[in-house]
């Protein structure tokens, strides 16, 4: 892949991300963690960290820590078979003699300089695509190359464990468990996911990353707010089927002619979101809407400002939603919520 491809490939990601999630688009990669090398323990920069979160995303890696080829080696360890690396740039200003002067690389310090930016890329793996093995990479310094020196197979996998981000992971809410359940949505559990949480229509079910891999965000909503929060907005989701309160059915309104394709998504991940505002409050989750739906909803601020009643309508559509889930539940249930 040439450094052009990358780049494009890195500028299509955000243009979708920025569709998606319109000016909170960064917050899905950035609750990522920072990708860090293994050798240096330094955090990548610029460019770099994008190309690092969404390799992240596409393969679902647990790891933050990448390495190259020979950095895995030098620790032991060695790129499984047909992994794939990611590629990354690195830049930075080199100084040059200005040739038009008639300087050479030679000439002595004080003479005119010209900067321009030395660009050059490798591949990195993450450490999820790396295993132990018996030997390792030292470099020698007299002969300024790399010696294979024996090792034990243990020491890479220490190196592993050392470098796992443990979650915070959310505790149980047993009532809330239960309303859960009571509706039957079909909702798989995959410890591949990262973030990307999700309602398929087409299939008729939830994707959810598990409970134990969530975490405490910065903006001070608990782990356990956090879960509860993603799979209620994903229930909401779950009741526009159109075996439940078809909303697709609902857009097809004259109020929603003019809408794009990208304005539908958007107006139906603000249904999702205040249904579970409502549920994280009525479930006694939260007693207010968590700091990331707050975030969310101010995207929609210029939206209500032009046309009031897009709160309204959206409001309706997400307690139309709950009001769906709150009909499956048991009567004592129902007295709860």
């Amino acid at each position: 892949m040439s450094k052009q491809t990358m780049m494009e490939n890195i500028v299509n990601k955000v243009i979708n991300d920025i569709d998606k999630h319109g000016k909170n688009w960064l917050k899905p990669w950035s609750s990522l963690g920072m990708p860090i090398n293994i050798l240096s323990r330094n955090q990548y920069r610029g460019i770099n960290v994008i190309a690092l979160w969404i390799a992240k995303t596409e393969c679902g890696f647990n790891s933050n820590h990448y390495g190259t080829f020979n950095q895995i080696r030098q620790k032991g360890g060695v790129v499984k078979k047909g992994q794939t690396g990611t590629q990354v740039i690195f830049m930075q200003p080199a100084l040059y003699r200005d040739a038009r002067k008639g300087e050479t690389p030679d000439t002595k310090d004080g003479s005119v300089q010209t900067q321009y930016n030395l660009m050059r890329s490798y591949f990195v793996f993450n450490m999820d695509q790396a295993e132990a093995t018996n030997t390792k990479l030292v470099y020698n310094k007299k002969t300024k190359k790399y010696d294979v020196e024996s090792c034990d197979l243990s020491e890479f996998e220490n190196l592993k464990k050392s470098l796992e981000v443990k979650p915070d992971g959310a505790n149980d809410l047993d009532h809330v468990d239960q309303y859960i359940k009571n509706t039957k949505a079909e909702i798989k559990y995959n410890q591949t996911l990262i973030s990307g949480c999700f309602y398929v229509p087409s299939q008729d079910y939830i994707g959810m990353v598990p409970k134990e891999r969530f975490n405490n965000g910065k903006d001070g909503s608990s782990a356990t707010q956090n879960f509860y929060a993603t799979i209620l907005h994903e229930l909401t989701h779950w009741t526009g089927h159109k075996s439940r309160c078809d909303r697709d059915e609902r857009y097809k309104a004259k109020y929603y002619e003019k809408f794009s394709s990208k304005e539908k998504y958007a107006f139906e991940e603000l249904v999702a979101e205040l249904g579970a505002c409502i549920q994280c409050c009525m479930l006694g989750i939260t007693m207010e809407p968590t700091p990331h739906a707050i975030q969310y909803l101010k995207i929609w601020k210029d939206r209500i400002k032009d046309k009031p009643e897009t709160i309204f309508k959206a409001s309706a559509l997400a307690q139309a939603g709950v009001s769906h889930i709150q009909n499956l539940q048991p009567e004592n249930m129902k007295k709860a919520s």
